[in-house]
């Protein structure tokens, strides 16, 4: 059973995301991860890459994250979900492990590995979902695990403004959310990506090439730049949590090989359960996961909460399929669409799937 027919048809506000997140949170002391709150983990440095404490029943659960080398992610619930066990409770049970692994590469990297069959599951932009999928990757979203702009332009410092980018060789990542984020902040100043020379590299590969000036400027993950800022090497152009939400927000989407999916249903709800009380327990507590992911990623604090708004922590984690993301994702298609990224557009509802975020949300008792 497909999302359409049980969604409702208008549109959540922000404010009412986070009143939802809100009631969640109150079921935590029943279904958070393990028996710690994550400002006493914090403390604490497993690096763990793996669920343990489940036998091999039912296989191994591969998923796939983009990072900028970091083996934690910071940017969903899954480096929570797996860290701090969530994980292992909820697949224990099925039989099941857990391995994630991180890709510098983003989403051409993680599109490879889900064609080869070596990852089971990516959390990544919706962007990239939609990319793949059109270009025949058979891959089902089943919930959107962020939501928010995580990305900034990082510039040499005689460069006063995103104008002052024309001529200017400029980094992102092709096919990718940056390509998308540097084509609208372009558009923003009067400018098209044709006025630029763009340069295609990885995220830390274009902070390297714009610490030593073989590039005029990149887009990067926010917060990212700013070893580069201190030592004057650089400024920030145009931070995306400075823009409009409606122009620069975007799913976080965690999607499954459809094949799996269809093999795996307990276990995608199972991992969904694991999330959700990742997720409520990172809300309860947002600078306990600030410095907890800090620790487990070698990022600071400061990075980490980036593009991150601490006051309004649950809708940044909304670990949902309402209509509010999924006409984000529309408008991301029809952007697409508009810049020859991709052909054809595919129905959304056609390849977005509720049903096991639904039986997630029944196992997991809060007020989702």
């Amino acid at each position: 059973m497909h999302i359409g027919s049980r969604l409702a048809s208008r549109q959540i506000t922000r404010r009412e995301a986070l009143e939802a997140m809100g009631m969640c949170a109150c079921a935590l002391g029943l279904a958070g991860c393990g028996s710690g709150a994550l400002a006493q983990a914090a403390q604490e440095s497993s690096g763990k890459e793996s669920s343990d404490g489940a036998s091999q029943t039912g296989g191994t659960i591969r998923i796939g994250f983009p990072s900028s080398g970091q083996n934690f992610d910071a940017g969903s619930p899954l480096g929570i979900a797996n860290s701090k066990g969530c994980l292992s409770e909820t697949l224990g049970p099925l039989g099941y492990t857990v391995e994630t692994t991180s890709f510098v590469g983003a989403a051409p990297a993680l599109h490879e590995a889900l064609i080869s069959g070596d990852l089971d599951l990516v959390d990544y932009a919706g962007f990239a979902a939609i990319l793949g999928r059109s270009k025949g990757i058979d891959i089902t979203t089943i919930a959107v695990t962020a939501w928010g702009s995580h990305w900034d332009i990082a510039a040499s410092p005689d460069i006063a403004s995103i104008a002052g980018l024309k001529g200017k060789k400029v980094a992102y990542q092709r096919g990718a959310t940056p390509q998308m984020f540097l084509i609208k902040a372009l558009a923003e100043a009067g400018l098209t990506f044709d006025d630029i020379e763009g340069v295609n590299s990885t995220g830390p590969d274009g902070l390297s090439s714009l610490a030593t000036g073989a590039i005029d400027a990149t887009v990067c993950t926010s917060g990212l730049e700013a070893d580069l800022v201190s030592s004057g090497k650089a400024k920030v152009l145009f931070r995306g949590t400075d823009g409009d939400p409606e122009t620069y927000y975007e799913p976080t989407t965690l999607v499954a090989r459809t094949e799996w999916l269809e093999e795996n249903g307990d276990a995608a709800a199972a991992i969904l359960q694991a999330y959700l009380s990742a997720r409520d327990e990172m809300v309860a507590d947002p600078q306990a996961f600030v410095s907890y992911a800090a620790s487990q990623s070698g990022l600071s604090e400061e990075v980490v909460k980036a593009d991150k708004n601490l006051d309004d922590f649950g809708s940044y984690f909304p670990v949902s399929l309402d209509e509010t993301y999924l006409s984000s994702l529309e408008s991301i298609q029809q952007f697409e669409l508009d810049n020859g990224l991709i052909d054809a557009s595919t129905d959304i509802a056609s390849w977005t799937d509720s049903s096991y975020l639904d039986q997630a949300v029944a196992s997991y008792g809060g007020g989702h």
